[in-house]
């Protein structure tokens, strides 16, 4: 008789559980397609009864069972405004991707478009595109946009939502949307891809200019290659040059390496390795200027190696400390040119190969350019015409 009893309460608890509607279901995540296509038509028909609290119940089981994608924002959406609700709680990034992401769907509505209902199931959280939910909430988005004003943020997603309205980007960069939590979020994304570092390279040829000590030197073409990065105002750069040419002007150097004997060469190959940092101090439309500061090792090369005699070639070595200004012109985001002019403070004779010194000047003419992808990719998303 007890085992008739248990039998007859798992039959009914089973029937219960089965008739139970998929919108209300606590069956795994693998059951979001039929719970999606349950709970979309169900929520339409509470929203056109005017049964908030189901469809609030419908929407709340739906979250659950398939979590937050572009029609459940929707939903919830319209759920808020019919029940005078404040919307800018439900705008943040995630979300307003999602809302960009119904124009698409939009479009294939629009167009009746015969592509693949199955290709979109997962993009479009398995509602069905263009059947009872898609049409319930165009023409409920149509009757709220004529009762909203047209610089608020209902207004503004009422358009979307109801095919009314061009791209969304585009529509957040006109000055009427300014104010809305949808146009402040979007800047809040389009400055977070404008504040990507870039990276830099830039082809570098200019003049070594030598002034005191070792102005017997010459004038010599310097040229080279710069690598490394801008953030906002600051760049750091690893510069590498090379200054080549015979002296015009015989010099002594001394072996110091083998027999101390002081030679007069007119030999002159050099060479410069180090970090330079630029920040921008002044900045008008495509135009730049860049207080510069560089620090790194420097020196030439005075004397040829002598095989018959067993004699080193020698070298002068020193630091190379250097100031300067930077001039920038953009000709678009992403490619440059300039000129940089630097004050150079070294010590040639530090190594005692030589026994006189002085300051070089460098004038330097650039042509570079900066790179990010992800940062081009993610404004061109934005549809940001930006301007560097």
């Amino acid at each position: 008789m007890k085992s008739c009893l248990v039998l007859l309460l798992i039959c009914i608890s089973s029937n219960s559980l089965m008739s139970q509607p998929y919108y209300l279901s606590k069956r795994s995540m693998f059951e979001c397609p039929k719970v999606a296509k349950s709970a979309s038509v169900a929520f339409v028909g509470f929203m056109q009864n005017q049964q908030f609290d189901s469809a609030q119940i419908v929407l709340k089981n739906w979250t659950q069972k398939c979590g937050i994608c572009e029609p459940i924002l929707r939903a919830n959406v319209i759920l808020a405004i019919a029940t005078n609700r404040p919307i800018d709680s439900f705008i943040n990034e995630e979300n307003m991707r999602l809302i960009y992401d119904y124009q698409r769907r939009g479009r294939i509505i629009e167009n009746r478009s015969a592509e693949d209902n199955s290709i979109y199931q997962w993009n479009w959280g398995y509602v069905p595109i263009g059947m009872e939910f898609d049409s319930f909430t165009i023409s409920y988005f149509r009757e709220i946009k004529v009762r909203k004003q047209d610089n608020s943020l209902e207004y503004l997603l009422s358009s979307i939502y109801s095919n009314t309205n061009d791209d969304m980007y585009i529509a957040l960069q006109k000055q009427e949307y300014k104010e809305t939590s949808l146009a402040k979020e979007y800047y809040k994304l389009v400055n977070k891809y404008i504040n990507k570092p870039d990276f830099n390279m830039a082809f570098l040829a200019g003049i070594w200019i030598p002034t005191g000590g070792i102005a017997k030197l010459g004038l010599h073409p310097d040229v080279g290659v710069q690598l490394g990065s801008k953030y906002r105002k600051v760049s750091i750069d690893m510069t590498i040059m090379f200054k080549f040419g015979n002296s015009p002007n015989p010099y002594y150097a001394t072996r110091v390496r083998s027999d101390k004997s002081t030679v007069l060469t007119d030999n002159f190959f050099g060479a410069y390795m180090g970090i330079d940092v630029g920040k921008d101090i002044w900045r008008k439309n495509n135009k730049e200027l860049q207080m510069l500061f560089g620090a790194g090792v420097d020196g030439f090369d005075a004397l040829e190696a002598d095989t018959i005699r067993n004699l080193k070639a020698e070298s002068t070595w020193t630091y190379n400390i250097n100031t300067g200004i930077g001039y920038r012109y953009y000709i678009n985001n992403w490619t440059y040119v300039g000129m940089r002019v630097k004050y150079n403070i070294v010590d040639y004779a530090l190594n005692g190969v030589i026994n006189f010194n002085g300051h070089p000047i460098t004038l330097t003419f650039c042509i570079g350019g900066l790179s990010n992808k992800n940062k081009r990719h993610g404004l061109e998303y934005l549809k940001y015409s930006w301007k560097r």
